[in-house]
């Protein structure tokens, strides 16, 4: 108000209504701002705004639970301005600038990608049974994956698969997060899943063929290797051996995981109860050697548990001491973090997860009035069970969804199981084999519900 600048109130319709009645005056023509907390020799500071100054709101998108419908007298104090949606023509373009922005990549490519990711977009969103359609977010993951990835095998001097590339785009962006925040059956899933692969012929070479490799300097999978950190400790003896990737299940979802975080993207991970997604992400930490932290999330959780506050100190003296929550101690020392049962978090909760999910990467704390920023190395995982599993747990509102690269990680099968029971128990290999046909023979006719 004071220097003439924009103000944007992104969400307006989820603010509480105290904060839109106390913002009321600057909504007026004459728009004023009296500060009775800020009492100054016994008199209040009105300000007035410089000429300059306008304020620019935006609304919920349908389909958040927390949207309310904002009141005609407030509304009447806005000029309000409806933005239609693109139309296929204006999708087409985007698609296609997109990809011409990729200046090291072959013409021939640029135009036959454009029309195929145009083809999957119209497809993909004509079906009635997904909630959440492609957006722009998806469209710009896509051409920044290829990019990357491009960037990255020239340096290395390594031979470049463009189809390849593309496939595992499509892959990462559309196929693993079909399945997340929906309500529709695994065999409707997976026929949409085998309709595109088939459709636009997508290579699963990338899948099919997983090379794993763990030495002293690096860690990964195919094109997905990363370098592990210098320990600045000696590292304690721990069961890290016990846990083991070499299982066809588990290079997959590993792949799946190094693949998103090459992005430099929050993660989100789905999958069944107990099928290891925070054990997974704790071994990668393990063998990059990251420190990582977890916090689990209820509907009770507040932000003050992620990001601190003002806790009183043991003197003897009635003192105050700000004390850094789980979060902001995370991205000051640029660790990792896991957000466990992200979908039963409050609507404050997604809503103070937003810029450091974001683009900007940076939290904003008004207790202290500053901004922490994260570092590229900072990453964040949330995991969640299907919504159909229920306890409270909800769909997140897609919007929130757009902010993560999202994963759906694969069951374990009875190979799995009896490769990790060999590496544990060494000359048990008979007894293994038995045991696991014998859970797989209960966990199939129990809970089947054939014997009750």
């Amino acid at each position: 108000m004071k220097n003439g600048n924009f103000v944007l109130i992104d969400e307006i319709d989820l603010v509480l209504d105290s904060v839109l009645e106390r913002m009321n005056s600057i909504f007026e023509a004459d728009s004023v701002l009296v500060l009775s907390e800020k009492n100054i020799n016994d008199n209040v500071e009105i300000i007035k705004p410089h000429q300059n100054f306008a304020i620019i709101s935006t609304i919920c998108p349908k389909g958040n639970e927390a949207k309310k419908e904002l009141s005609q007298a407030l509304k009447s104090r806005f000029t309000e301005i409806y933005i239609e949606e693109n139309s296929d023509d204006d999708i087409q373009q985007i698609i296609k600038f997109k990809f011409e922005k990729i200046k090291i990549m072959p013409d021939e490519y640029k135009e036959k990608f454009s029309n195929i990711l145009f083809d999957i977009y119209k497809y993909y969103n004509a079906i009635e049974e997904i909630g959440k359609p492609m957006s722009f977010r998806d469209i710009d993951l896509i051409c920044e994956f290829i990019e990357n990835q491009i960037n990255k095998m020239l340096n290395n001097k390594n031979t470049i698969d463009y189809d390849n590339l593309f496939s595992q785009s499509i892959q990462m962006t559309i196929i693993e997060g079909l399945y997340l925040n929906e309500s529709l059956t695994p065999e409707t899933l997976k026929k949409i899943k085998k309709t595109i692969i088939e459709k636009y012929n997508l290579t699963l070479d990338n899948i099919l063929n997983i090379n794993l490799i763990d030495n002293e300097k690096e860690f990964g999978v195919n094109d997905f290797i990363l370098k592990k950190s210098i320990l600045k400790e000696e590292k304690k003896e721990d069961n890290t051996n016990l846990f083991i990737f070499n299982t066809k299940t588990l290079k997959s979802n590993l792949l799946k995981i190094l693949r998103g975080m090459s992005m430099k993207k929050p993660i989100l991970i789905e999958g069944s109860p107990g099928i290891g997604k925070t054990t997974i992400i704790q071994n990668i930490a393990k063998k990059l050697n990251k420190k990582i932290h977890r916090v689990n999330l209820s509907e009770h959780t507040d932000m003050i548990d992620l990001i601190g506050s003002q806790f009183p100190t043991s003197d003897s003296k009635i003192k105050f001491k700000w004390i850094d929550g789980i979060l902001l101690n995370a991205i000051k020392n640029n660790d990792w973090l896991i957000i466990d049962e992200m979908n039963l978090a409050n609507q404050s909760i997604l809503e103070g997860l937003n810029n450091i999910l974001d683009y900007k990467k940076s939290l904003f704390i008004p207790e202290l009035n500053i901004e922490i920023k994260a570092k590229d190395d900072f990453q964040i995982f949330a995991t969640q069970n299907p919504v159909n599993q229920g306890g409270g747990r909800k769909f997140l509102p897609k919007n929130f969804l757009n902010r993560f690269v999202k994963i759906y990680l694969d069951e374990l099968n009875n190979f799995d199981y009896i490769d990790i029971l060999q590496n544990i128990f060494i000359g048990f290999n008979d007894f293994i084999v038995k045991l696991v046909n014998f859970n797989d023979f209960v966990r199939g006719n129990v809970f089947k519900k054939k014997y009750l």
